[in-house]
């Protein structure tokens, strides 16, 4: 079921990020179409609790958003189909989706690739909190913990540290949302690098501090706000310069769907390190540590 859902959804913000970005100006790219995800989030953050009924309210919930957004912008976004002479110019690879991504990475625009690798590293290091931010909260944060009997104070302690960290990540996607309304007018000022570079700055210092420091409730929850400002432009700015890198180009759709994959293939390599990590007793403030080394990477590729 989940890998069926995490199918629709990367499908799902390929295909929309693809028809909007070739279509609006960069505010509207920027402020509007990719409140998607952020709106999504807020809700499937704040509602999160530990009764199986409130969780499948929730997954109901996200189900109906998330089906009236795909529907909408499937109305309200134009979409042009290629002429005989763009289909044309579109690099014959062959049958087989696998080898026409392989030609779509050989074709490639540079700019594309070198974003490829820097959002990569964006979303390695939000991946180590969004896997496993609730339960840092859960666990050093309240001092709770998950394996405890159910009605003891230690999984009570848990609980509400779990409910924290839902209600820090809304905080998180409220503080993108305003982020992205400022994007337009702090470009032309500070341009797309010194932007860029905010961002991955934000990110490594606050994945530092919250992998060393013991911090108290309030310190954690403006930590993981502060964060919002790093997640506000990952998914936007780069894909707002790939929809230009590819907009005159025939194969635009190949292209978005090889970008995306930048952010799918962080989540698998988490995963696994989350796995090995774990099983030498490491926990989440040391997968917080990696992470803030691939975003102090990330600062230092985004020239």
């Amino acid at each position: 079921m989940f890998c069926f859902f995490f199918f629709k959804q990367k499908t799902a913000y390929e295909m929309l990020r693809s028809l909007v970005g070739s279509e609006m100006c960069i505010r509207d790219s920027l402020v509007g179409a990719f409140h998607i995800s952020d709106i999504l989030s807020f809700f499937k953050d704040w509602g999160t609790d530990t009764t199986d009924s409130d969780a499948q309210a929730v997954y109901l919930m996200g189900a109906v958003l998330f089906s009236g957004v795909i529907g909408g912008c499937c109305w309200a976004v134009h979409e042009d189909h290629l002429t005989e002479e763009q289909a044309a110019e579109i690099p014959d690879a062959g049958e087989g989706s696998f080898a026409q991504t392989r030609a779509a990475a050989e074709s490639c625009p540079v700019v594309i690739q070198r974003l490829w690798v820097l959002q990569y590293l964006n979303f390695f290091a939000f991946f180590t909190l969004f896997m496993f931010g609730t339960d840092y909260f859960g666990t050093y944060v309240y001092g709770g913990d998950a394996s405890a009997p159910s009605g003891s104070d230690n999984r009570t302690a848990y609980n509400n540290g779990i409910r924290a960290g839902n209600l820090a990540f809304a905080l998180q996607n409220l503080v993108a949302m305003c982020v992205n309304m400022t994007l337009p007018e702090l470009i032309p000022r500070v341009g797309l690098h010194g932007v860029l570079y905010a961002s991955t700055a934000t990110m490594a210092t606050c994945l530092m501090i919250l992998g060393t420091v013991s911090l108290s409730r309030l310190a954690a929850t403006m930590l993981f706000g502060i964060l919002g400002v790093s997640w506000g432009t990952t998914i936007t700015l780069p894909w707002y310069v790939v929809s230009r890198a590819c907009a005159d180009l025939p194969n635009r759709g190949a292209y978005n769907g090889l970008f995306n994959l930048s952010q799918c293939f962080p989540e698998i390599t988490i995963s696994l390190m989350a796995v090995m990590l774990f099983g030498v007793g490491a926990g989440d403030q040391a997968l917080f540590l990696i992470g803030g080394v691939g975003a102090m990477v990330a600062f230092f590729l985004v020239h």
